[in-house]
């Protein structure tokens, strides 16, 4: 990507922080994942408008997946009249594109206090995210990003609820040329961007997923903002 093409991809990042913002304060149990996916949807669009007036822009997707639907990595298909219950764990996705160019920023809530399992598995998808990120260097090949999640996630021993790729390139698609991070032995350009999200999926329990859309580069550049702490992450209900 050029210079413009990353102040473009910059100025979204920092949209979906906000949107995310919404997504927090407004997370709460009865609430159908539907509705209110639509109407964060609305809230972004109108703030892209004050942000962007003139240029164009789309909402690719908001997305709460909440409970156990949260354990496929793109639900369970039944999302229609789905609702957030206490105790859920949650994985949104907020997908934007401005001017022909995407972000990616994806995130995992709980719903009240989460119990040891949801912590471990929150923390250790977290690690293995910075790990791919860290990774995003010219020089490493493509699939070295895929090896670090990957190696994060084995020390914790939790291989067995890996279910998705660590990630992807992002630009003028959402999911963009190289998609095979994890048998792409090319080296990582400076200035690519890709996607960092590994995750877990533990069946009954929900989905741990943090994605961050990363810059190649000597200092790799996370593009979003959205805080990974646990903190953070529990709604207070």
């Amino acid at each position: 990507k050029n210079e413009e093409e990353l102040q473009i991809m910059r100025a979204l990042a920092q949209l979906t922080d906000w949107t995310q913002q919404q997504f927090k304060q407004l997370y709460r149990p009865g609430i159908k994942t539907q509705v209110l996916d639509f109407q964060v949807a609305a809230l972004m669009a109108e703030e892209a408008a004050r942000r962007f007036p003139g240029e164009s822009f789309e909402v690719a997707r908001c997305w709460t997946l909440s409970g156990p639907a949260s354990a496929s990595p793109h639900g369970d298909g039944a999302n229609c009249g789905a609702i957030i219950k206490p105790g859920d764990t949650i994985v949104n996705f907020v997908l934007p594109r401005l001017n022909g160019y995407f972000v990616e920023n994806e995130r995992t809530w709980f719903v009240g206090p989460p119990n040891d399992m949801q912590k471990r598995c929150f923390e250790t998808a977290r690690a293995a995210t910075e790990a791919a990120v860290a990774a995003a260097k010219p020089g490493n090949r493509v699939c070295d990003m895929d090896a670090a999640a990957l190696a994060v996630i084995h020390q914790a021993g939790l291989d067995e609820y890996v279910y998705h790729r660590t990630g992807h390139a992002v630009g003028l698609m959402l999911h963009e040329y190289p998609e095979d991070m994890a048998f792409n032995l090319r080296p990582l350009l400076a200035n690519e961007v890709y996607s960092s999200e590994p995750g877990l999926y533990v069946y009954g329990l929900g989905g741990f997923r943090i994605d961050d859309t990363v810059i190649v580069g000597e200092q790799p550049e996370v593009l979003v903002a959205t805080p990974k702490t646990l903190e953070f992450a529990t709604l207070d209900i």
